[in-house]
């Protein structure tokens, strides 16, 4: 299964442009790519409501607010780990 990643590259995120380049370099991919082992797509989106919190980042319809690289960097662990965990457990 494929993580649908949904950051938001609207006004607040272009400010924190170093974000959305250091999603798009942790994951080998641009905007509508999937990264090489199919694990995570990266898709833009235009509003997720969620702009106090901004910027905001949307993984398989969980909203995660106020990301930063290393954030992101634990995000992405974080669902690689579950993602390992659950496979393990069905084999």
């Amino acid at each position: 299964m494929t993580d649908l990643l949904e950051p938001i590259p609207n006004a607040l995120a272009l400010l924190r442009a170093d974000d959305e380049a250091h999603a798009k370099r942790a994951l080998s991919v641009e905007f509508h790519g999937t990264s090489g082992d199919g694990r995570f797509t990266l898709e833009p989106v235009y509003c997720l409501g969620n702009c106090a919190s901004g910027p905001s980042l949307m993984i398989d319809r969980e909203l995660h607010g106020r990301m930063t690289p290393q954030r992101f960097d634990e995000l992405i662990s974080a669902t690689e780990a579950v993602a390992t965990s659950a496979a393990g457990s069905s084999a």
